[in-house]
This record gives structure tokens, C-alpha cells and sequence, in this order.
């Protein structure tokens, strides 16, 4: 019985700290188009409307996923620096690794 109460207690400071952090920023980019994509739009997405999301699979470029446009990681380049992006995808050690290679911080 605790250990369930302790795994809902630390669920629960997780989904407040996912908030706080999402009010820290006015604009916010998505990094995957796939399934943590469209949990976080389900979620999330009418309350911190992102505006974009990227992936590394080329042919997904140019599209919609969750009705977000699927663009190119290098377009994350062109965004202010207070703009905070959110990885959503299982391989996020690396992609945090590539968007640190890329210069990028938030």
C-alpha cells in the first residue's frame, strides 16, 4: 500500500513539475512526431500550443502530425532563444546529445 502511494505521489510531482516548467516558456517546439508527440498534445497541447514539431525521419517533413507541422531538426535554429523545446521521444539522451552538438540550450 505505501509503495502504490509513493508511485502516485511521485506521478503526481512529476505532472506539476511538467507544468511549471511548460509556463516558464511563451513559445514551445516539440522534438518527435510519434506516439509522446501526440500524448503530450493530449494533454497538453490546448492549454501550451506548440509550434511546430521536428523529428529526424526525413520523409515526415513537410507534413501534419496531431496537427502540429513536422519540420526538420536544423529549423530548430531559427527559433528565439527563450522558445523551450521538448523532447518526445524514447531516444531523448540522444537527442538531447544532437541539439547540444547543434548549439542548442533550451
Amino acid at each position: 500500500m505505501l509503495q502504490m502511494a509513493k508511485l502516485t505521489a511521485d506521478y503526481i510531482k512529476w505532472q506539476i513539475e511538467i507544468e511549471n516548467l511548460l509556463k516558464k516558456y511563451k513559445k514551445i517546439v516539440l522534438f518527435g512526431a510519434g506516439n509522446m508527440c501526440r500524448n503530450f498534445m493530449k494533454c497538453y497541447g490546448d492549454t501550451y500550443r506548440p509550434l511546430f514539431t521536428c523529428d529526424n525521419n526525413e520523409s515526415l517533413w513537410g507534413s501534419e502530425f496531431c496537427g502540429l507541422e513536422v519540420k526538420a531538426p536544423n529549423s530548430l535554429m531559427e527559433l528565439p532563444e527563450d522558445c523551450g523545446i521538448f523532447i518526445c521521444n524514447i531516444y531523448y539522451r540522444e537527442i538531447q546529445h544532437q541539439l547540444r552538438e547543434m548549439g542548442i540550450k533550451n
